[in-house]
């Protein structure tokens, strides 16, 4: 048994948190691992509505195409009259076997103005050297 503090503190229904755990001993006798969350809280409301817009995403390779990066750009939205503090925007990877591949977490230090942007970039390297990447893109804020 491990104890483990996942750094994304809200997942939201519907969506994962995307970690890689590693063990002291050797898992080749184990058919499977189990994560179980110790505690758990129901929230109605994640607090601040914020959207993103003007996203793009670039993957691009190395010239030996032995890893690459996947770069993305976007714009985070306050579409509340109040400032969004503890904005945290999750970023995961997909190759086209849905497999996770790769994962990024900007947590904002500053709250984002009422009705505020923050345009941001974010540069993932993929665990992978397959071509055919795409994202999702999940963002909590207070």
């Amino acid at each position: 048994e491990q104890i483990v503090s996942p750094e994304q503190p809200v997942i939201v229904p519907g969506s994962f948190a995307p970690y890689r755990a590693m063990f002291h001993e050797q898992t080749s006798d184990f058919d499977a691992v189990q994560a179980v969350p110790l505690t758990t809280q129901s929230v109605d409301d994640f607090g601040a509505d914020v959207g993103i817009r003007d996203m793009s995403a670039v993957h691009w390779m190395n010239e030996l195409g032995t890893g690459g990066r996947y770069v993305l750009q976007a714009t985070l939205v306050n579409n509340e009259e109040r400032p969004a503090s503890n904005v945290r925007v999750t970023i995961t990877l997909f190759n086209q076997d849905e497999e996770i591949v790769g994962y990024r977490v900007l947590a904002l230090t500053v709250p984002i103005a009422a009705n505020g942007i923050y345009p941001f970039q974010m540069d993932i390297i993929p665990l992978t050297t397959d071509t055919d990447l795409h994202h999702t893109i999940v963002v909590t804020a207070q």
